[in-house]
Formats: C-alpha cells, structure tokens, sequence
C-alpha cells in the first residue's frame, strides 16, 4: 500500500508508471488524484485528507486570541509566510510591506506572523507585528483574513473558513524551470480542488504588497465576494472529509493483510 501519492499530477509524471509497478494499491488524500491512475490498472482510492481529521476549532475567535496573548477586541490579520527556512527568507520582505500598508492604513487591525516550531523572523520586525510560534491553527481561525505561501496552508486555512489571498515565491531558476515542467492550472490546494479560481493566487514577480494588500481590502469590504470565498470552503471541508482518512487506510491494511473485523491483534 502506498499512503499519499508523490505530486505527480503536478510534474514528473512518468513516475506513475514506476509506481504503478511497485504498489498493489494507493490510498490517495486529493481527490483528483484517482484521475491519473485510472489507466495503469493500479487499484486506488480517495481515503480523505488527514488535515481534516484534525482541523476542528472549538473556541470562539475571542476566546482564541486571549489564548494566544492577543487583544480580544481588535480584529486580526495573519500573514503566513510558509515552514521552510527558504520560503520563510523569501516570502518575509513582502509580508512586512504588506504588514507596513496594513499598519497604515488599517491600524485597527492587529497584525500576527505565525510560524512553525524552530523558525525564526525575529530580524527586523516591527513592534506593530506579532510573532507567535506553534499555533498556527489557532491563529489562522480567530483571523478576519489571511495572505498565506501556497502550500498545505492554504487548506488549512480554507477547512477552517478563513477567507484567504495566496502568494508564492521562488528562486528564478526555479520558477523558469517550473514553467516548463508543471502542468497544472492553480498553484494553491484551495483552487486546485475547487476546479475553479476561489482565491486569488500573486506568483513570484507578482506576489507583492501592492498586489496582495487590495485583496485584503476586498474581502474584508466586499461581504458578497467574503461569503462567496466561504460557501466555497465549505464545499471544500465536505470533500476533504466526508470520509476519515486514517480510519480508512487503516481498513485497507486490514484488507490487504488478510484481517477481518473479529481477529485478534
């Protein structure tokens, strides 16, 4: 049994063939997934999305940001500037402007960079900015809008229904080759399951503050457009976790090795 499938409905998709020879089957987390497997007579099937077991939010905003050490007044904003040191390098000049025009021209608003345990931006930072590791779950659900680095982010975010603006830089090596070797639509999960453009997606020279910030403003001004970007969500988290994945591949090992329902372990 093979669990989450490498990316190759993104690039390299020669691998399927080579997979396809290895495994007898695979348990798939997107459901597009199956699509590209269909032909090789590999048996697949869509499981579910792991991060949708876990995504539940019980507190209110309210209660979140107190816990988090915030004022449980003001409105949040969260600019997630990715789990990589090099994501974190790249994306973190933009995230500051955009944080300075947000600083600006919406001081009502507090400003909250989450990041993942053993990461660091503390350089530079503005005391207008809060810096708050190991819980960007919680971040993400008590804020009002989020700019987030394409990646498994931005499903998060999308399960939890926090409206989002998605951006995304790379090395320009990278992008070109990129350019020449991915062969898919969307960059973000968000649109990618969604067949269809929900988030508006800023790459490499256009993943700015002056492209990023507008979008901001619209979804927090345009309540039509905001609600529209939610209904969508929804439709997401019922794809994504109709089925629980850990529960169902755990059946296919069963399955596989031959258990059933009454033997002992």
């Amino acid at each position: 049994l093979y669990y989450v499938s490498p990316q190759v409905w993104a690039w390299r998709r020669w691998r399927i063939k080579k997979i396809s020879s290895l495994v007898n089957k695979i348990a798939l987390i997107l459901p597009f997934e199956a699509a590209y497997y269909r032909d090789t007579g590999l048996a697949c099937e869509f499981v579910g999305h792991p991060l949708a077991e876990t995504i539940g939010i019980e507190k209110s905003k309210e209660e979140l940001k107190l816990m988090l050490g915030l004022d449980a007044e003001r409105p949040v904003i969260s600019l997630l500037p990715g789990s990589r040191p090099g994501e974190i390098q790249r994306h973190m000049p933009v995230i500051k402007d955009i944080a300075a025009k947000v600083n600006e021209e919406m001081p009502e608003f507090q400003i909250v960079i989450p990041l993942a345990p053993g990461t660091d931006v503390s350089e530079g930072i503005k005391d207008y900015i809060r810096v708050i590791k190991n819980s960007t779950k919680e971040v993400v659900a008590c804020s009002e809008v989020s700019a987030v680095a394409s990646g498994t982010a931005t499903l998060e975010a999308a399960l939890i229904g926090t409206p989002m603006v998605v951006f995304y830089r790379v090395s320009a090596l990278t992008f070109f080759l990129a350019k020449l070797l991915v062969k898919v639509k969307y960059y973000s999960l968000v649109n990618l399951l969604s067949g269809k453009e929900v988030v508006l997606e800023f790459i490499q020279n256009e993943a700015t503050a002056d492209k990023i910030f507008p979008e901001i403003k619209q979804i927090l001004n345009d309540t039509a457009y905001r609600y529209n970007m939610i209904s969508n969500f929804k439709k997401i988290r019922e794809l994504t976790g109709e089925k629980r994945a850990s529960e169902r591949t755990a059946s296919i090992v069963g399955e596989i090795a031959g258990w059933n329902s009454t033997s002992a372990y």
